[in-house]
């Protein structure tokens, strides 16, 4: 039961709806108290790619054309393993009906670096070469 409590606690933290910075931070922190046990760098990844520009002006656009109907959101795909040493964070539109991919993300951490899959190839590429197009 105890395990059960937690993974669906740790559910909740990675699709709390992305609102404001002060908003978001006061849901994450009531989250994170119960999700702490579970993984420390989960938090931070979804930090860290919550935090970037171009995220946030997504966010921001998708709020005020959808006059607040439609939220951003962000869900860990997959966690690192011994072939995929990243996180796999997932960008998207949350519908009532449906869910809209807007970005994938790849978090290496320690060392925090972000990739981002390229719409057109599939690619992931730095972030440097991802805000030049």
């Amino acid at each position: 039961m105890e395990k059960l409590t937690i993974v669906l606690s740790f559910a909740f933290f990675l699709l709390i709806p992305l609102t404001s910075p002060r908003e978001n931070k006061a849901l994450a922190n009531q989250s994170f108290l119960m999700t702490q046990a579970t993984n420390n760098d989960s938090e931070k990844v979804m930090d860290l790619v919550w935090r970037l520009p171009e995220v946030q002006q997504k966010a921001a656009e998708i709020r005020r054309l959808s006059n607040g109907k439609i939220r951003v959101k962000l869900m860990i795909e997959s966690t690192p393993t011994k072939t995929e040493p990243f996180y796999t964070v997932r960008l998207f539109e949350d519908h009532p009906d449906r869910i809209v991919t807007l970005y994938w993300f790849r978090v290496n951490m320690p060392e925090e670096r972000i990739t981002v899959q390229d719409e057109i190839t599939g690619e992931y590429v730095s972030l440097e070469q991802w805000r030049k197009k």
